[in-house]
């Protein structure tokens, strides 16, 4: 930038002057970055989705973006707001706006409000940010983000409404199963003592303690015997599942060496082996003692146990160990049988779940025992897992 100043003569003419030359380039890059954030920032606004507006402390509107104009225009408001007051530009926004841009105003602190509209027949629901500018010790000018939020407040009405449904008819699940819980438990109580009759007359009439009885028809009381045996082990299933379900099952706890309670169950199933031509081998770690109750991890252990051998076929395999795995206590049952579709592993534990009904009814099963097995465990603090193999299945059970 260059001034000239002139210097008269005498005779009033000019001759000489004097050149002032300034160097602007620092002012004018100043300027340039000035107008070129400007219009970045501008740029920033316009391309977001809420609509924005920047006011001054008399509400005037300074500055809005894209999307408050289209806001406006959907909802028939005016789209000429700068240099507007914010009151005229939405005149059903009331008093109260007011108050609380003072109060932002005087704070220099963020507020975010929700506010429920109408304009024409239209309800709706906005979040509005009121975010002071500051400059020194007060605030200059309030930016204000308007964010639409009709959608989000009908989901979540829908949520809240669902969940209510939800939750009664959780409630009302809850009330039948008990239900179910305490009619199992009262049937299973009836069936018991039946039961027990047929069976002392079965084994009375199998041990020719009524008289002597034909070939035929010891065979026939050996069945009755066998078959009430079954029905009375299912009767005591069902009990168990109750009494878990019903809150009254107790563990009697003790330690208790699970490698000799493991190596009496492989010598009571080797016999049934031998039978059914499986070869029965195992693999059982000394000294592992847990605080268990005997009873029912033998309960536990048998029903694996007697799954294998159920669905394994003659000439099989069947393989048991007990080994220790940190301090958690391993006992495995894997077998050569029919084995389950993984895709079924988590319903094997459900009462009265029947993976293969066919193959179950077959067996005589009910679809209890490994239902039983998994409620023993947890109550133990325990977990049981059945294992993906190529052939046949893989229980396992960890104990603490």
């Amino acid at each position: 930038h260059t001034k000239a100043y002139p210097l008269p003569s005498k005779k009033q003419c000019v001759k000489e002057a004097i050149y002032v030359f300034e160097d602007i380039s620092i002012s004018k890059n100043a300027e340039e970055k000035v107008r070129y954030s400007e219009q970045k920032y501008r740029t920033t606004i316009n391309s977001m989705r809420d609509g924005i507006h920047v006011v001054d402390d008399n509400l005037t509107i300074l500055l809005a973006n894209k999307a408050l104009v289209d806001w406006n225009k959907r909802l028939g408001l005016t789209c000429q707001v700068v240099g507007k007051n914010l009151k005229k530009v939405y005149p059903f926004l009331g008093d109260l706006v007011e108050g609380e841009y003072k109060r932002v105003f005087e704070s220099g602190r963020i507020m975010i409000t929700e506010e429920q509209n109408k304009v024409k027949d239209r309800v709706f629901t906005t979040e509005t940010r009121k975010i002071p500018v500051r400059e020194g010790d007060r605030t200059i000018r309030v930016v204000t983000v308007i964010r639409d939020i009709t959608q989000r407040k009908n989901a979540e009405k829908s949520l809240i409404k669902y969940a209510k449904s939800l939750s009664e008819a959780n409630r009302k699940l809850e009330a039948l199963n008990e239900n179910k819980a305490q009619f199992i438990s009262i049937a299973s109580h009836e069936l018991k003592t039946p039961i027990t009759i047929i069976k002392g007359y079965a084994d009375a009439l199998d041990m020719e303690g009524l008289g002597e009885l034909t070939a035929k028809q010891k065979k026939v009381a050996g069945k009755i015997s066998k078959k009430t045996m079954h029905l009375a082990e299912m009767v005591d299933l069902m009990l168990d599942l109750s009494r878990i379900e019903l809150g009254q099952f107790r563990l009697q706890k003790k330690t208790v060496n699970l490698s000799r309670l493991t190596q009496e169950l492989f010598e009571d199933f080797r016999y049934r082996a031998q039978e059914k031509e499986i070869e029965f081998s195992k693999r059982i770690h000394k000294n592992i003692r847990k605080k268990i109750d005997d009873a029912r991890i033998k309960q536990v252990y048998t029903n694996l146990l007697d799954n294998a051998f159920k669905y394994t076929p003659r000439g099989g395999k069947v393989k048991l160990s007990l080994t220790k795995k940190g301090d958690y206590a391993v006992f495995r049952v894997c077998d050569t049988g029919i084995g389950i579709p993984q895709e079924h592993f988590e319903e094997v534990f459900k009462p009265f779940s029947c993976v293969d009904g066919s193959r179950t009814r077959k067996q005589g099963g009910v679809g209890l025992g490994l239902a039983i097995v998994k409620q023993i465990t947890e109550l133990h603090g325990g977990q049981v897992f059945v294992k993906k193999r190529s052939k046949g299945t893989c229980f396992e059970v960890q104990l603490p």
